[in-house]
């Protein structure tokens, strides 16, 4: 390695310290050599041409103050120099030694943390990166950020680029505890650095080294407590070798660190270190040769915009870290002789960019052109983005104090404190003088400094994207609250309500709260230091018009044409507490028909991998009754229901939903009162599989009159079977379904009339019974037949229903109808024989008079079996009582086609039943009308619905 002769002339009068330097400059070399740079393979030259271009650029920027150096300070610099980038020439097992290590010693006294407890803390820091980080880091989009293996062999790219970027951060301490205690080797060794140095001078050395990555003044407070003297330790001019060292770096920005040989036969894929890359190659020459000999003029050659605008930001970044070191070298040596004549040679960095003659002589734009708005188009689409509407302005903020409130109360757990936190919203209008204001009030997490200004008055800026943020309210990458605030336009919404807003607010870990006072027009927005409890209130004054809409909501019967609630009736959960305070003259027919909370304790949870826990309920006790609530708010268009209205069950009436979104992954639109795209809810199987296994629950465990068929016995009430049409063989819903609730019954027990179901009994005949009013059959029944559907209420009040199941060709949805049977009361079978009652021909062709009893006539259609039912039994009791019966012959239909967009849904819905329906009972199909006997007969059942039933067998 070559070191400037002006440095070893002065080393080479002091025999040991130059052997030092020179033994740990072969040393280290070699490890250089080696490295490779194992985790940056794509950086530019950190080799040993890189530590020779510092060191020389050391010396000239030294240039006449050699004289005032010392051999101690020349040994300080050039060991510093070397030492200042070693950290990324770390191999993979010095890097696990480092984070295996935890009773590795570090320097307490400016580090609190480990390696292994750093390392923990980036790999969760990790789980909240932004896209854009990944991106500039991996340099394409990776989705999920993993924990590299600890087996070198597996490592990938991406793990080589991960464990790169912690050493990144880091290597201004590594370059530190390196030059102390030295650098891990493979075995368990580790490489001295500066052996035969006191400790003292090698800590200077380290910190030197480490001084690169830190602010320059911060520097002073270590070397005080630590060396007592932050000027000249030692007789070493501390603060001087670190502005040269950090000059000396930052200025090594010529070709030769990137040489194009090596960019045309390389890929990169990162555009970060493509970019550094070809800045380095834009640099055409570096020199002094100006009128002012404190400038250094550097002549670069951009070949675009990108290149130019990083160039010229690069340049300004030099000369104020030129301005800083020169005004650091002033407060440190400047009231001091000859120590105030320790200089540098640049004072200045100027380059041909700022000629206008070449800016305008170059093939592209040299300026920074990006997409942004004006403060007129901001105001332009609040209005039109909610139309007009104040409502929503009031959503928005009763959102944005729900987020605080959620916020804090998991600060409050976090940190253990204040377990008696209630969250609470006041909301108000309220007159002074003739003037009416809107106020909202919470006693939340408040807002910042921070927050005012970069997200409270940014559009677009979404503080949920914040690290800050995401460090308090994630773990491992999972949000743990429900925060409603997406896309930063909230705020603006405020303004439907009024021109001016007024706000005082906060925030919990703020000594002082603020106030302000802000419009859409203010150039400037004045922020005021004021006394005042954690939380926020913000007041708008409120116009004639707004006022009216707002009192028209809480006064009349109010119902808006595109369904989006009242004002008042947003936000729909019992948490946070909400109190509304209204004019004393405002009557509150509305409000008090139209606000009301709902409790989900006890809805029906469904925990789904994006979109947290979804919960669901026929709750009729919310007029709305929103189908679609995502965090307490409701989204007025709901969701679409109809996915599933031609399979079986019917799914014709739906929950209420409710969505608690941590993540904001649901998708919603941008005024987030609607689903994007076809309002189907991203979740909809694994919510109606939800509702089949609850149908299920419910069927297993109803409790059932043994004796007689009730409404209770024949019928099972349950909402998603409301259907009254069957799908026929077009698949649309066509004929009578009797009801879809209907149950099979036997002496066995009783089933739903499922297909496969059906199959189990391998039976062709059904018996359909209809009782004559207010008559219930009993078991008996069971001596006369069995698979019976029983109806309790006349057929025969209705020609029309009578002649319906006469035309009926379709048994469920999967058999046809190949013949009937009918038992009719004898006059009203006579008057359809005889063409007394009009009806289609094709049907009055096929009906013949099989046998006449006293008071029931038994017609057949299609020529069915012999009867198995005994005439005595229209002599029975129960026979008596039967108004009409009719034996149906039921056989396999094939659909000709199924006329459905949601085919592939409905298929897997049905296969879903039956699975289910085969793992809960097997075989068989019927369910034994007693509690005990289905618990012993079906306990697989039982365990597989148990989510869904209580402990004492019924269902929740």
């Amino acid at each position: 390695m070559i070191i400037p002769k002006e440095f070893m002339n002065i080393l080479d009068e002091h025999m040991n310290l130059s052997g030092i330097v020179r033994s740990t400059i072969a040393q280290y070399e070699l490890v250089i050599k080696e490295s490779k740079l194992e985790f940056f393979p794509e950086y530019t030259k950190h080799d040993s041409s890189h530590i020779e271009a510092v060191l020389s650029n050391a010396r000239d920027l030294i240039g006449e103050s050699l004289y005032l150096l010392g051999a101690r300070d020349i040994v300080v610099l050039i060991l510093s120099i070397l030492a200042h980038d070693l950290g990324m020439h770390i191999t993979f097992e010095g890097f696990a030694k480092l984070i295996q290590n935890n009773k590795r010693e570090r320097i307490k006294e400016i580090d609190q943390y480990s390696w292994e407890e750093e390392w923990s803390k980036y790999l969760q820091e990790s789980k909240k990166w932004s896209e854009e980080q990944r991106q500039r880091i991996f340099g394409k989009k990776v989705l999920v950020v993993k924990k590299p293996s600890q087996d070198r062999n597996e490592h990938s790219k991406l793990d080589k680029q991960f464990i790169g970027e912690f050493i990144r951060r880091h290597h201004s301490r590594m370059a530190h505890e390196i030059v102390i205690f030295g650098f891990p080797l493979a075995n368990e060794d580790y490489l001295p650095f500066a052996e035969g140095l006191p400790y003292e001078i090698k800590d200077i050395i380290g910190f030197i080294a480490r001084s690169h990555g830190m602010n320059l003044r911060s520097t002073f407070s270590y070397l005080l407590e630590k060396h007592h003297d932050y000027r000249t330790p030692y007789s070493i001019k501390v603060i001087y070798h670190m502005v040269v060292l950090r000059i000396s770096d930052y200025i090594h920005v010529t070709s030769d660190r990137a040489p194009i040989l090596y960019m045309q036969n390389s890929s990169f894929s990162s555009p970060i270190s493509l970019l550094e890359w070809s800045l380095h190659q834009a640099v055409k020459d570096i020199n002094q040769n100006q009128e002012d000999p404190e400038t250094l003029f550097v002549n670069v050659r951009p070949n675009n915009s990108v290149e130019f605008l990083k160039i010229r930001a690069l340049f300004m970044d030099i000369q104020n870290e030129l301005d800083v070191c020169w005004a650091v070298l002033g407060e440190a040596y400047g009231r001091y002789q000859e120590l105030n004549q320790l200089k540098i040679s640049i004072r200045r960095v100027r380059s041909n960019l700022e000629n206008k003659w070449y800016a305008d002589s170059l093939p592209y734009l040299p300026e920074k052109v990006r997409f942004d708005s004006d403060p007129e188009v901001i105001k332009l689409l609040v209005s039109p983005l909610y139309g007009g509407n104040p409502s929503y302005g009031v959503r928005e903020l009763i959102q944005n104090a729900v987020d605080a409130c959620n916020e804090l109360k998991h600060l409050y757990k976090l940190r253990k404190k204040r377990r008696g936190y209630t969250s609470e919203i006041k909301v108000s209008i309220f007159q002074t003088g003739s003037d009416y204001y809107f106020q909202i009030e919470d006693n939340g997490i408040g807002m910042s400094a921070e927050v005012i200004v970069n997200y409270f008055c940014k559009a677009g800026a979404s503080y949920r994207n914040n690290n800050d943020w995401k460090t308090s309210f994630t773990e491992d990458g999972i949000t743990q609250i429900a925060r409603s605030g997406r896309f930063g336009v909230g705020a603006l919404a405020a303004f439907l309500l009024g021109d001016r807003i007024e706000v005082t607010t906060k925030n919990i870990d703020s000594p002082k709260g603020y106030s302000f006072m802000a419009s859409l027009d203010d150039t400037q927005i004045e922020v005021n230091s004021i006394a005042r409890a954690t939380g926020t209130t913000i007041r708008i004054k409120i116009n004639e018009k707004v006022l009216s809409e707002l009192k028209n909501q809480v006064e009349s019967n109010y119902r808006s044409p595109t369904d989006e609630p009242a004002w008042y009736a947003w936000y729909v959960l019992n948490e946070p507490n909400f109190l509304y305070e209204l004019p004393e003259d405002w009557n509150r027919e509305g409000f008090n028909k139209y606000y009301t909370v709902i409790d989900v304790k006890d809805w029906r949870v469904i925990q789904t991998q994006k979109y947290g826990s979804v919960l669901w309920n026929f709750d009729k006790t919310h007029y709305f009754h929103p189908s679609l609530i995502c965090n307490g708010l409701i989204i007025s268009d709901g969701y679409r229901s109809d996915s599933f209205y031609n399979s079986y069950p019917s799914m014709q009436y739906m929950p209420g939903v409710v969505v608690l979104d941590n993540e904001g992954a649901l998708p919603l639109n941008l005024t987030r009162d609607k689903l994007d795209g076809t309002g189907n809810l991203p979740f909809e199987k694994e919510l109606y599989q939800s509702l089949i296994l609850d149908m299920l629950a419910k069927l297993i465990t109803v409790k059932l009159n043994t004796i007689k068929f009730t409404s209770e016995t024949i019928y099972f009430r349950h909402p998603i079977l409301r259907a009254e049409n069957i799908v026929d063989e077009d698949g649309q819903r066509g004929g009578s379904l009797k009801e879809e609730g209907s149950l099979v019954l036997s002496n066995r027990g009783y089933c739903l009339p499922y297909t496969c179901n059906i199959k189990k009994l391998k039976t062709n005949k059904m018996v359909h019974i209809w009782s004559k009013f207010s008559q219930e059959l009993s078991f008996d029944i069971y001596s006369y037949l069995e698979c019976a559907m029983i109806f309790d209420s006349p057929l025969t009040d209705s020609i029309q229903m009578v002649k319906n199941e006469l035309y009926e060709e379709s048994f469920i949805h999967d058999f046809r109808i190949d013949s009937k049977r009918v038992y009719l009361p004898k006059q009203l079978g006579l008057a359809l024989i005889n063409g007394e009652i009009k009806m289609r021909r094709d049907i009055l062709n096929q009906l013949k008079i099989e046998k006449e009893l006293e008071q029931v006539i038994s017609i057949t259609m299609n020529n069915p079996p012999p009867a198995t039912i005994d005439d005595s039994f229209f002599e029975t009791k129960d026979g008596l009582k039967v108004d009409t019966l009719i034996e149906i012959f039921i056989a396999p239909k094939k659909f000709r086609r199924f006329n459905s967009n949601d085919k592939e849904k409905i298929e897997a819905l049905n296969k879903f039943v039956e699975d289910v329906l085969d793992k809960c009972f097997a075989d068989e199909a019927f369910i034994p009308y007693e509690l005990e006997k289905r618990k012993k007969r079906f306990p697989r059942a039982f365990d597989f619905l148990a989510e869904y039933i209580k402990s004492d067998g019924t269902c929740k």
